[in-house]
Order: C-alpha cells, then structure tokens, then sequence
C-alpha cells in the first residue's frame, strides 16, 4: 500500500507488517463535530483495510485533556469534567461504528514523561528556559520547516507563544509556567507549570512507540506549529531523520466555507446527526471524497445518501439471501484492492464495489463492508 506523505510529498509505501499508526485526537473540552468524524471515518476504513490483511495495525489516538480550554468555564474538577468529556467522546465513536483497534491515551497520562522528554531536550542543548518557560531551540534542528514546507522568512512570519526573551520568535513551548488556569505539575527542575501542547503528544509517542512509528495521522492545519514541532523533537530524541515513515494530513471539513472547531462555535456535533441519520448515511457521505481533500458539509448532500444507504440496505439484502453465484471473484477483489491501495481511494473503491455489488460473493461482499464500516 502506498500513502501521500506530507513531509515529502511523495508516496511512501506501506509495509505488510504490523504498523504503528499514531492519530491527534481533540482536545476534550466540547462534544466531537463532524470535521473530527470524518477524520476518524478515513482512519477507521485504513485500519480496517490493513485489519483484513491477517496483522492489524497497532494505533494511538492522543486526546488532549491538559489544556486551558479543557478547564475553564468548568464548574467542575478537571478531574470530573475531563473523565465525563472522555466518555462522552468514545461512546459518540462508538455509535459511529469505530472499529476496536485503537487505544486511546489521554495526555494527563503522560505528564512524567513530558518532564523527562524536556529535560533531555535542555541536556542536549535543544531546548533553553526563559522567563520561567522552555522552548525548543528551532536553530538546532537542521531541516526545520521540513513537514510544513515553510522556509526560515515563512516561519519567522508564523510567529508563535511570543515572548522577547525567546532566543528567536520561531522557538516553540515545551514546559508553560506563565499561564494559570487552575492545573499545573511541580517539579524542582522545571518550576511548577504544564508540558504544552507539542510536548504532550511526544511524551505519548515517546512511551509507546519510542518515538519511532509509520504513520502519523492528523488535520490538514496540524502541518504548522504541530507537526513541525512533533518531528523537531523526535528526531531530536532518536537521532534519526526519518521517526515517522509518512505524515497523513486530512483536508479540513468546512461550515459555511470556514473550517468546522469547536474553538470558533462554527461547528455541527456528531451526535446531534446520529439522532437523525444511521451511522451508514454518515460514513457514506464522508467517504465520497478523497481524504486529502477539504469539503463543505451541506445538509441537503448529507440527505442525498440517505437513499443510497436504502438502496444498499435492499441490494445487499437480496444478494446474501437469494444469490447463488459462485463465481471467482478474485479478478473485482484485485480491483477494489488497488484502489484502496492507491493512496487510501475510498471514492473509487466505494464507486467501485457499488458497481459490481451483484458480481461479488457473498462472503467476498461482507468483507468489504467490513472495511467501509458499513452495517447491513
């Protein structure tokens, strides 16, 4: 199999062995929108594809619970709030029909990590304190702008947690002592504060993968600061080039042509369209277009599946109780593959298999499904 990598720009191929898949998840202080279903619909189908395979795919998903937007306006502890949002967060993937590979790791989990990651990134002289914070020190890192494609003016033009005692205002965060918002961890090196962002999703990488995986799976706007911080730091931590085989970057899913968060309120919520639709029609739609590509969600296309998903549930029916033909099918099994393994096609193989739905096998039909997701 072969995926667009990011970084590269190129097609990297997919190894048949086992792989280490690692997603980024929300940040856990508001229910999922579609913009995050879609992007664990398109994960859920590659999982499934690699499942089929005999060697199911080992997958992370980080969720971010260490955050200020995670903590105010709550009348709750973090603790109470966090685990309810948790809940919330994998029974809403659970009613989408999310398949049982993948581990959720929640970024609290992963604080004495993020302390150690830090503290070797300052003894390697990658990372400097000023004014009570920690910053990566961006001149070490040869090739930075590697994944995002920004070169040195375009990064400095992006400029990020400012500060005028940063060495240089491309330097990131990794340990925040400056904003208070009612949670932080002591420790007598670092000062009493909180591993930002970039580092908590390292510190995850760092204790399952060690810091060395296949895919990396995230939005689109996740290529900069995110992305380019993550890879900085663990090539840093593996004195290696290459940490991640490929970067998977999902196009955005628009609202009134501005990208769907929770952050802006220009959002539609998954549970709000599963009290309305079946998680079929949901997936269905997704899956018409490339996984690279942004779309605008439009209440009237999402209806329009609706009647296919009927269709399918009739044809689908009738084929596994009256049809009898035991033709090989190996020859439409070798097609759909190939697009499936074509940069993870799904229009093409949804089309595809929709096409020749009477010339497939029963078994052969219930695998494909399978790895759609689909539930007849």
């Amino acid at each position: 199999m072969r995926l667009f990598d990011g970084a590269s720009k190129r097609l990297c191929s997919i190894p048949d062995s086992k792989i280490k898949v690692f997603v980024c998840g929300p940040t856990l202080y508001n229910k999922i929108h579609l913009g995050h279903a879609r992007l664990f619909i398109f994960v859920d189908v590659l999982v499934r594809f690699l499942s089929t395979r005999g060697v199911p795919p080992l997958v992370v998903v980080n969720v971010t619970d260490v955050d200020p937007k995670a903590i105010k306006g709550n009348n709750l502890s973090f603790g109470s709030a966090t685990n309810e949002r948790f809940k919330n967060f994998l029974m809403q993937l659970k009613y989408l029909g999310l398949s049982d590979h993948f581990i959720f790791a929640r970024t609290s989990n992963f604080t004495e990590e993020a302390k150690k990651i830090i503290k070797i990134m300052m003894k390697m002289k990658y990372a400097y304190p000023s004014n009570g914070n920690i910053y990566i020190d961006t001149s070490k890192i040869e090739n930075y702008g590697y994944v995002s494609h920004f070169s040195k003016t375009e990064l400095l033009d992006r400029r990020l947690d400012i500060e005028v005692f940063k060495k240089d205002q491309r330097d990131l965060l990794l340990w925040n002592t400056s904003d208070h918002y009612g949670l932080s961890y002591p420790d007598n090196e670092l000062g009493q504060g909180t591993p930002w962002w970039h580092t908590q999703d390292t510190a995850v990488a760092t204790s399952l993968f060690k810091g060395k995986y296949d895919i990396h799976i995230g939005s689109y706007d996740l290529r900069f600061p995110h992305h380019e911080a993550l890879y900085a730091i663990l090539k840093t931590l593996t004195n290696t080039n290459k940490p991640v085989r490929c970067w998977m970057h999902i196009g955005h899913l628009n609202l009134n042509g501005i990208k769907m968060s929770n952050s802006s309120g220009n959002a539609i919520y998954l549970d709000t369209i599963l009290k309305e639709y079946h998680p079929n029609v949901f997936r269905l739609y997704m899956l018409s277009e490339h996984y690279k590509n942004s779309t605008n969600y439009k209440a009237r296309d999402l209806r329009k599946y609706e009647s296919l998903n009927q269709l399918l549930l009739k044809d689908i029916t009738e084929k596994m109780l009256y049809n009898n033909n035991k033709r090989k099918d190996s020859i439409l099994v070798s097609e759909f593959y190939k697009r499936i393994e074509d940069d993870l096609d799904i229009p093409k193989a949804l089309n595809f298999m929709i096409d020749k739905l009477s010339e497939f096998e029963p078994a052969t039909l219930r695998k494909l499904m399978y790895i759609f997701g689909l539930r007849y």
